[in-house]
């Protein structure tokens, strides 16, 4: 479990969960080809790590007083090894019963997910997509049969892809996924309310078209997706990946963040934007020079 300053695991784990995550793709490329049957050409993607603008604006709110910070639950699912999150703010004395929640990103097998957030007796008020991608919106509709009053959102410009195979990539692996729509969207500079934490929706496409990052200020806390990882950051050679804007929501929103952000990303460990900031190869003069 991760609370605010808390690390999830012990590195022996999150070794064996990079190493999965990084396979995970050949692993479900293969998966594709067998399923195809049809001699049907299936994208050769072999992994779903790569190999070796709005900034801060307006007033950040301070967390309220004598409030529980969120407590966040990290689930590894599939053989994507796709991180899905589930967040919420514990009652004053701790308890989760009839607390609201939110589920992020439900990937493939979301069982041990929807087993949890009933064990604590939460209640999901939203599904939040960072993007639509097969590993990401896998587990929706069994999320969504499981909490029918919990609210589906995501950015507009990946509304479609939700029940489109192509767009959504599990086409490309011969596992064709289509899910239930979305409720409403999530647009740059939306402010979400959790149990009286103030969250903010920045845009971060890149990785994808309607990529989002999702920031508690008050908190320290950022769910973002595949645009940034412990020491890496998300594809750009998908057909709605684009390198230039990746750049961009890379060095100019997400490294805008404060150092001591804590950012949950769609795959491997947990990091901090300052972590990233010093170490990451990426995000380094010369580490990656995006054309555009």
């Amino acid at each position: 479990m991760v609370a605010a300053g808390e690390e999830q695991g012990g590195a022996q784990k999150q070794g064996r969960e990079q190493r999965r995550s990084r396979g995970a793709w050949s692993a479900m490329e293969a998966r594709g080809r067998a399923n195809t049957g049809r001699g049907g050409r299936v994208c050769r993607i072999k992994r779903w790590f790569p190999g070796p603008s709005e900034c801060h604006t307006g007033t950040i709110p301070a967390y309220p007083p004598r409030m529980s910070k969120p407590v966040i639950q990290r689930f590894p699912l599939g053989a994507f090894q796709t991180n899905c999150f589930v967040a919420w703010v514990p009652a004053a004395d701790a308890g989760s019963v009839g607390r609201e929640c939110w589920i992020i990103d439900p990937g493939e097998d979301p069982e041990e997910v929807i087993e949890f957030v009933r064990s604590k007796g939460l209640v999901p008020s939203h599904i939040l997509l960072t993007h639509a991608h097969a590993d990401h919106i896998a587990g929706l509709n069994a999320v969504s049969a499981a909490f029918p009053a919990a609210r589906v959102l995501l950015h507009a410009e990946e509304h479609a892809f939700l029940n489109d195979p192509q767009l959504n990539l599990s086409a490309f692996i011969g596992m064709p996924i289509t899910t239930r729509g979305a409720d409403g969207t999530l647009a740059n500079g939306d402010r979400l309310e959790l149990s009286g934490s103030v969250w903010r929706v920045l845009h971060t496409p890149g990785h994808s078209p309607g990529g989002v990052t999702i920031v508690c200020d008050g908190a320290n806390e950022a769910f973002v997706g595949d645009t940034l990882f412990a020491g890496s950051i998300g594809r750009v050679d998908f057909p709605t990946s684009d390198p230039a804007t990746m750049h961009r929501s890379l060095h100019t929103v997400l490294m805008a963040l404060p150092d001591s952000v804590r950012a949950h990303p769609g795959h491997g460990p947990s990091t901090t934007i300052g972590a990233e900031r010093r170490t990451n190869p990426w995000l380094q003069d010369g580490g990656w020079a995006a054309e555009g």
